[in-house]
This record gives structure tokens, sequence and C-alpha cells, in this order.
């Protein structure tokens, strides 16, 4: 089962494939880390009393490609010029380093599903 610190390895290992050899600053890596754990931020939702199963549960919306999406965009559009990349390249990054997260929990027996389409379906 993957830990939250194998979903950042997983994030880091893609953005060193995608970077071909470039150096890149120690902030694009902490962002890449950071939105492939962030998923997981979905935990709370037990102790608000969210029932297993529903949208925004564990594995729900977090999990979802739309909401990887979006945040990324938000990322990227925020660091695109601090870090002097392009900003569609890193937009792709980082959608695939936090649209991983659902991907690698997916191969997991950890409960329900993973929500790859929420809010959609």
């Amino acid at each position: 089962m993957p830990t939250i610190v194998t979903h950042a390895v997983v994030a880091c290992g893609l953005g060193a494939g995608l970077a071909r050899f470039r150096r890149l600053p120690p902030l694009f890596w902490l962002l890449a880390a950071g939105l492939s754990m962030l998923p997981d931020a979905d935990v709370v939702a037990w102790p608000l009393g969210i029932p297993w199963g529903t949208r925004w549960a564990h594995r729900g919306i977090s999990h979802s490609f739309p909401t990887a999406v979006a945040v990324a965009y938000v990322v990227a559009r925020l660091a695109h010029r601090p870090l002097r990349l392009p900003f569609f390249w890193l937009w792709g990054v980082y959608f695939l380093a936090m649209a991983s997260h659902g991907f690698l929990d997916a191969f997991t027996n950890g409960g329900p599903g993973v929500a790859f389409l929420a809010p959609f379906d």
C-alpha cells in the first residue's frame, strides 16, 4: 500500500523524468511532492462524521482527476513565474503529480474505490 512518502517519491520521479536533465529549483520539488500528498488531506472526513463511500470521504473528490486539473492549474499559475518554467509544462507535471495519488491508491484494497471522475460520476 502506498504511503504518504511513496506518493511523493513517485511524483518526484515523474518530475525528474519529464525534466530531461534540467536542474530544477527546490520549490519545484517541494510543490510536486506536496501536491502528490494533498489528496490524503481528506482524512479529516472521518472525525467530521462524513460516511464512507460519499463524494467527500476518503478517496472521493480529492482523489479525482478534475480536482487534480483544477488544483494543479492554480499552483502552476502561482508558481510558473518564480520558478521560471513554462506554465503549461508546469501545469502538466503538477497534474500528473497529484493524479498519481489516486492512480496508486486504485491498486490497493484499502477501502472503497477511487472516485476518478468525481464530481461528474
